[in-house]
């Protein structure tokens, strides 16, 4: 049976309905979110976000949501213990962390916070839309949110093993890079500011992309 030129219409309007129906929705497939969530309690480490949809559009103003709910070893620095402004929201009541995404989809969290999670216990949402789950790894590995040379200690003991909480740098293993990481930020609490959170997203993007 011949398909009519109005029933070739109708479908390529369909096609492009549905199309626009999923552009600007969120993408796990195409967002950028690094293997980790690493953090310190001054917020010196960046993680990356980066929000995009199905035709690989970047998506601004998304809001981006850090879940730790499943990570159980993961304290974030609060209002208590740290009157320092941030970039981000804390929520401790539901244990989630956001912030909207800027004018290239980016999300970048400098979180100041220590300890965290070896298996996939943080989940990263961008509108609602599940886009990644990750582990969690700090400077302080102890998570008494200062990092002193029981935190160095405690990465040593990890190098070799599979406990990822010891993995900063997020390549799947705890080796001397990672020990010499922690031993770069001992002194610092949530107390401390960070030159660090002056970066720019060039050099975000140059870590995470």
């Amino acid at each position: 049976m011949r398909t009519t030129l109005p029933a070739l219409l109708a479908i390529a309007l369909t096609v492009a309905c549905a199309v626009a129906a999923v552009a600007g929705v969120p993408s796990s497939q195409n967002s950028t979110v690094p293997p980790v969530l690493a953090t310190t309690p001054a917020g010196a480490i960046v993680t990356g976000i980066i929000v995009r949809d199905i035709a690989n559009n970047v998506i601004p103003n998304s809001t981006v949501v850090i879940d730790y709910n499943n990570c159980a070893g993961f304290v974030p620095c609060t209002e208590a213990s740290s009157p320092l402004p941030d970039a981000y929201i804390l929520d401790e009541g539901t244990k989630t962390i956001r912030m909207l995404s800027g004018p290239n989809g980016q999300a970048p969290f400098y979180l100041r916070a220590g300890g965290g999670c070896s298996s996939a216990g943080i989940r990263i949402y961008a509108d609602g839309v599940l886009i990644s789950t990750i582990y969690a790894a700090s400077a302080d590995q102890n998570a008494d949110l200062v990092v002193d040379a029981t935190d160095v200690a405690l990465v040593d003991g990890k190098i070799g093993t599979s406990d990822l909480t010891g993995d900063l740098d997020g390549n799947g293993v705890v080796n001397a890079a990672d020990e010499s990481t922690v031993s770069a930020f001992v002194g610092q609490g949530c107390n401390n500011p960070t030159d660090t959170r002056r970066s720019t997203w060039g050099r975000v993007k140059a870590i995470y992309r």
